[in-house]
């Protein structure tokens, strides 16, 4: 297995637009992207069968000409979202892998319930989560985002801002808290631009 990447049914729908995929999407679903010699892949391929089937949930596979488009739009959805939606918010929220579920679950109520509009990207295997705003919240948008941000924290992770209006980023800090690592990072900092003169103020803790 190569990748493992989970999107939810509108990251699912955005991404396989101008695909031959296009209209396959009607759920969450998982991307598992399998190379190899071809028995081991095609024992993988029956391996995944029976484990679908087992919960219930349909398996389909895609040879790779066909599948290298999907993936790059999986690839380089910070690239092409916002040509689609100008406004969006892009999150992103480092976890241990085995809560990025409850996390998913848990910022989608969250999201609706202020009135927003999001899609999830998740790098499930390595506990990444990308969440995208797409349109502002009837609410506030720097409490919606800092409830997610404490979400991430209680789950021991964190949350931050990869894309955000200006006005959004002078609302909050883009990084969160730095936790005991702040202190090393500041002499680190100290030790390779004593003068303070590469990007001042940019990272975390306003290093």
């Amino acid at each position: 297995v190569q990748a493992l990447e989970f999107v939810d049914e509108r990251a699912g729908r955005l991404a396989l637009e101008g695909t031959w995929l296009g209209q396959v999407g009607k759920g969450p679903e998982l991307w598992i992207q399998v190379a190899g010699v071809e028995r081991a892949v095609a024992r993988t391929r029956q391996e995944m069968g029976r484990l679908a089937q087992a919960v219930g949930a349909e398996c389909q596979s895609i040879e790779q000409d066909e599948a290298r488009a999907v993936w790059s739009r999986l690839r380089d959805f910070p690239v092409w979202l916002p040509e689609r939606y100008p406004q969006v918010t892009l999150l992103r929220a480092g976890l241990p892998p085995g809560v990025s579920e409850e996390f998913i679950a848990g910022s989608a109520s969250a999201v609706e319930a202020a009135g927003g509009r999001g899609a999830v990207f998740a790098h499930l295997g390595a506990g990444i989560v990308r969440l995208c705003l797409l349109e502002p919240p009837g609410e506030d948008l720097a409490a919606l985002i800092g409830q997610l941000r404490e979400a991430a924290v209680r789950l021991e992770g964190s949350l931050i801002l990869e894309r955000a209006s200006e006005e959004l980023k002078g609302q909050m800090d883009v990084w969160g808290e730095a936790g005991d690592a702040l202190g090393v990072m500041r002499q680190m900092k100290a030790a390779w631009d004593p003068t303070n003169t590469l990007s001042p103020g940019r990272f975390v803790g306003g290093i």
